[in-house]
């Protein structure tokens, strides 16, 4: 037998392998996914164990159409008895389109009525429609004027592992968290780094993903059905003796579990969905988490192990400078608390990694839903020795380069001139600092103990690095040349809008001090 099977661009060489390992014959790379071959047997591993599908699909028909007309004469041609009786329900799922077939719901119809009129003249009956949860699913697709039908033995996407009932705002998919995964070496890596760990875990999936990938749990085992279970020519029996087999794998993997699976966010809320999450998939006990920042955050036991976050990479109005920090945190984080770790930073903006200062091991390419996105995998060396003449960066250590020490001298010196007009006039909001320095192209207004950063955005032709580097000299000087408290500095950037973006909301939190 025939099957394809698809997954997220990306990953389709890492599904390949995994098919192989599952048994699948003549596996071969697709566009879309990867076709193979074998028994019925092999079709249910995939649904029930691989952890980087989409769909697993049954060809039933190729051949050429062009009209809507060769369209219901092609679909005729199989015999729809074979699969589904004329009480079940079915669903049609098109796309692809030729000159005359140019709408997708138009092309469904008539796969859809080619389908019910071949029961009907057989039977007298005819099946319904159910598009949220059919008795069987069938995938139609045309490109090029080559038209491929299939049946979806998975049913529903196979990433719906069905742990996971929550999520934060902008979740990674099950299976392209799974091959994030793998392709930073989990879990053989775990039999010399015992250790998993994600910093801003969000609703837990890297974590959740891990430990069952160590725990050797099949990823459909939770799952309450699959679009072969109503098939006609479903093997149940067989069904029932995988399930077993997956049971007790689970029980076995569970049994001889070593690694440690830690997480952290700064949001309290994450992390009671992270542990939810993890209770229906029955790994909340080996998962411990904690609320931490990225620039507090410390390795979490002695041993070695995977360091893997997706951190925020948004291009929202002001956010730029702002994730600009904290890659540089993770940067530092890294370097200074996770020496002998590997670690993997997945982003869907590869230039922000530019600020994490590390020297990448390798660079894969993935998509995150319609996100060209990137995972970089580094190795950090034990005893990193500081370069010499470069300031420490540890927490607590207020040491200032020689650029920052020089804006913060351009500080004091405008403040001092100002004081006598300040006192005089009772004044408490004024601007201390208007781009006076060419290096530091920034805004620097005080609102009696707040003190207002306005980064001018650098043209194109400076380095993003460089004047990233710049703006954190600037927020390192403020709060010793100021004497003020640094969760006092607020940042936001100024640069010219187009389109929706001027119109955005920046906040909507609504906190008001008056000042003179």
């Amino acid at each position: 037998m025939k099957f394809i099977a698809t997954c997220p661009k990306g990953i389709e060489s890492l599904l390949a392998d995994e098919l192989a390992a599952l048994g699948a014959e003549s596996v071969k790379l697709m566009p879309t996914g990867v076709a193979f071959e074998g028994e019925l047997v092999q079709a249910y591993r995939a649904c029930l164990w691989s952890r980087l599908a989409n769909r697993v699909l049954l060809p039933i028909l190729e051949t050429n159409v062009e009209t809507a007309d060769d369209l219901y004469s092609a679909i005729q041609r199989v015999h729809w008895s074979d699969h589904l009786d004329p009480s079940m329900s079915l669903a049609i799922s098109f796309t692809g389109k030729t000159q005359s077939i140019n709408h997708t719901h138009f092309g469904a119809l008539k796969v859809k009525d080619a389908i019910v009129d071949q029961l009907r003249e057989i039977t007298g009956e005819r099946p319904g429609v159910d598009r949220e949860n059919p008795d069987l699913r069938i995938h139609a697709h045309i490109y090029g004027g080559k038209l491929n039908v299939s049946i979806d033995l998975s049913g529903e996407s196979l990433h719906r592992r069905g742990y996971r009932t929550q999520a934060g705002a902008a979740p990674l998919k099950e299976n392209l968290a799974a091959a994030l995964l793998t392709r930073a070496g989990w879990p053989a890596l775990s039999d010399d780094s015992p250790v998993l760990f994600d910093p801003m875990c969000g609703s837990g999936t890297l974590l959740i993903e891990g430990a069952w990938m160590a725990a050797d749990i099949a990823p459909g085992i939770l799952r309450d059905r699959f679009g072969f279970e109503h098939w006609k020519q479903h093997d149940a029996a067989l069904w029932e003796n995988l399930k077993e087999e997956a049971e007790q794998r689970r029980i076995n993997g569970l049994t001889a579990f070593k690694v440690k699976v830690y997480g952290a966010d700064e949001d309290e809320r994450m992390l009671d969905v992270t542990l939810s999450n993890a209770e229906r998939a029955g790994v909340d006990h080996l998962i411990k988490v904690h609320e931490a920042q990225v620039q507090r955050m410390v390795r979490p036991c002695e041993e070695n192990g995977l360091f893997i976050t997706n951190p925020p990479y948004g291009e929202r109005l002001g956010e730029s400078s702002e994730l600009m920090f904290l890659y540089r945190d993770l940067g530092d984080t890294l370097k200074q608390e996770f020496g002998g770790w590997k670690a993997g930073i997945f982003t869907g903006n590869p230039e922000l990694c530019e600020a994490v200062g590390l020297k990448t091991d390798k660079t894969y390419r993935l998509n995150n839903g319609p996100i060209d996105s990137r995972l970089f995998l580094y190795t950090l060396y034990a005893n990193r020795i500081a370069k010499e003449g470069q300031p420490s960066e540890q927490a607590g250590d207020v040491a200032l380069s020689e650029t920052a020490q020089m804006f913060a001298n351009r500080l004091r010196k405008n403040l001092k001139n100002l004081n006598k007009w300040r006192k005089q006039n009772d004044i408490q909001g004024y601007r201390l600092y208007d781009a006076d320095i060419p290096e530091f192209a920034v805004a620097v207004d005080v609102y009696k103990d707040w003190v207002h950063v306005q980064e001018y955005a650098a043209p194109k032709s400076i380095d993003k690095i460089k004047a990233f580097d710049r703006l954190k000299d600037v927020l390192a000087a403020i709060p010793g040349a100021l004497g003020v408290d640094p969760l006092r500095v607020v940042l936001k950037q100024r640069k010219r809008q187009t389109g929706t973006q001027q119109y955005e909301k920046q906040g909507t939190g609504r906190r008001f001090f008056q000042i003179a």
